[in-house]
Parts: C-alpha cells; structure tokens; sequence
C-alpha cells in the first residue's frame, strides 16, 4: 500500500525537478538586449581578426612600391623582389584601375594615381588623385586583400603634399601656407602651428600616427605629440639631412648629409628614449630599407641601375632584372612583407 503511494509522489518529485532544470537551463541562455548585440556584432568582429591573421600566416614574399623615371610618364609599380625574372612588374594604375566601377573609370580617367601609403602587412593602400585642371585632389582607401574600396573623400581645394599615417586615418596637408592635420576616424580637421612647410616634406609619422617629427634648417630633429601639442627636440648638434622611416615606436632612422653632390649620406639608427645611435652605412638619398632593417635598396641614376645591399655585411647585388630593367632610373618608395599575391591585380601582358 505504501509503495503504491510513494510510486506518484516520487514521479511528481522527478517531473517538477526536470521543469526546474529545464527552466534553470532556459534563463541561462536568454540574453539582454545589450548582450545581444554584442553576439550580432562578434562574426563581423571575427571576420576581420580572421581575414588579418589570414594575411599573416600566408606566405610572406617582398614587394617593392617604386617610381619608374625617364619615361614620359612617371610610373608607379610593385614589383616582387623575391621573383628575379622581373615577370610580378604591376603598375599602381592596373592595380587601381582593377577595383573600380566603370562608372569611376569614367569619372577619374583624367585624374594623376600616387601611392600615398601602404599599410605595413601590405592590405590597405592610400593614393591621392589629383586633378590639375581644378586643383582637386581626393583620396581613396583600398582594401588589397577583397579589392574593395573602403573610403574616398576630398582634401580643401589647393591642398598639397598630403602625408599620411601608418594606419591610413591621418593626413597633414599645406593649405595657403598653413598646415593642417585631418583625422578620418573623427572627421576632425586641427591646424598645426608647430610644423612648417619644409618639415611637412621632410616629416615622418610615428607607427601609431599620434606623433611626428622632421627636421628644419636649425640642427636636430623635431619630434611634436599631435594631440597634446608638446614639442621636443633630438640630436641639437647634429645638422640632418631628413628622416628616412620612423617604422618602430622608440627607434627611427636618419641620414645626415655627407656628400651633397652625389646625393649621398650616413645614415643611423635612432633610439628615441636614450638618443642611442647605430651607424647603418653610407648611402644615396633614394633608398628604402627592409622592415627588419637588414636590407637596403637604392637607386643609382649614374649607372641607371638598382642595387639591394646586405646592412651588416655590405654585400652589395645588381637587382635591376628585378625591378623590369627598362633602363629607367628607378625610385624605391616603400619595402613591404607581405602574405598578399598582388598579381591577381596584373593587367599587363609580358
């Protein structure tokens, strides 16, 4: 009689337990508005870490972003410095030209390309278009990994010389002989009365774009804070002939001028805390050093060639086959290591 009793009392026991458990289970996983959106926004978020961490696990090959001299035309081009055979040669212009509508080829068919920056794991791309027949100048942002455009948008009319920071947010332009700094995550324009027009040619950003230093015709280097508006300067009793990269937060690099004639100087590594400095060598003006700083090339418009030298044991290698040998003089702009194959981007035929 008992165990007749006890069988629905311990069965309604079971039952009200498993609701229990399932309610427990349904309140742990509902979610506040705000939680919500926080999970809405996690696959956006985990696209991009992906799509970087992409890049960097692909493999790594060296490009070279140059000007091409001599020609009627002055060119822009990247070209593979780890493909001797000259065959990875693409202009800026194809590569451009390869992510635009037909619409934006009609629009800006008249326009000028120039490489203003390439972020350092070679993905985004910054060039200004320049028109001369309204002085209008805009630029453009380029994703390179989905050959997409991201931004585009125009500088005060008559604005030249726009530089442009590492992460590609920040642009300082002359304007009327003034100089101002645009940041593009804000949408906010500041006129920058530290900096003169001869520091905004000779100047370089730092890696995270919120400082920035050049030289002047007093001896040194001046460094400016953008934003607390501090002001400092290095190397009082050196007289520099401008700096080269500013690509690593406490260290840059400078040249000071050794033969003016041939364009040639020592250049040295500059550690910002201490002011410790490391002779590089002595090179020409027209040269751009590997992101590890172990390699260097320049080109030399005596010999019309290109040559890459090995920094620590001065090996120096003709590398013009490299870089299509059209017996241009050319210019290196920018070493970039990169996971990226630019030549999906290649329109020209060999």
């Amino acid at each position: 009689m008992m165990m007749k009793f006890l069988k629905p009392v311990l069965l309604t026991i079971l039952i009200i337990g498993l609701s229990a458990c399932n309610s427990s289970i349904g309140q742990s996983t509902a979610r506040s508005p705000q939680q919500t959106r926080h999970v809405e926004e996690t696959p956006l978020q985990t696209k991009k870490e992906n799509e970087e961490k992409s890049i960097s696990e692909q493999k790594q090959h060296s490009w070279l972003l140059a000007g091409e001299e001599g020609l009627d035309e002055y060119v822009q081009f990247l070209v593979n410095l780890d493909d001797p055979s000259g065959k990875t040669f693409i202009r800026v212009d194809d590569m451009i030209d390869a992510m635009q509508t037909k619409e934006e080829r009609i629009k800006y068919r008249d326009s000028q390309i120039d490489v203003r920056k390439i972020t350092e794991d070679g993905s985004r791309i910054a060039i200004l278009r320049d028109s001369h027949e309204d002085h209008q100048s805009v630029i453009q942002i380029y994703n390179l990994d989905s050959g997409e455009k991201e931004n585009e948008f125009e500088l005060p009319k008559d604005a030249y010389y726009p530089l442009v920071s590492p992460d590609l947010n920040k642009y300082l332009y002359e304007l009327n002989k003034h100089i101002y700094l645009y940041d593009l995550s804000n949408d906010q324009t500041i006129e920058e009365n530290n900096i003169t027009i001869e520091g905004l040619y000779s100047g370089q950003f730092s890696p995270d774009g919120s400082k920035f230093t050049f030289t002047d015709d007093q001896k040194g280097i001046i460094l400016i804070d953008l934003f607390k508006q501090e002001k400092k300067r290095l190397l009082t009793d050196t007289k520099i002939a401008f700096v080269n990269t500013w690509d690593q937060e406490n260290q840059l690099i400078y040249t000071v001028a050794k033969n003016s004639k041939k364009y040639q100087g020592d250049m040295y590594s500059l550690k910002i805390v201490n002011e410790d400095n490391k002779w590089l060598g002595t090179y020409l003006y027209s040269s751009v050093l590997s992101p590890d700083h172990t390699k260097l090339i320049y080109g030399d418009s005596d010999e019309i060639k290109t040559y890459m030298i090995d920094t620590k044991s001065g090996e120096k290698r003709d590398i013009s086959r490299t870089l299509e040998g059209t017996g241009s003089w050319i210019t290196p702009l920018q070493w970039l290591d990169t996971g990226l194959d630019y030549m999906k981007y290649s329109n020209r035929k060999k």
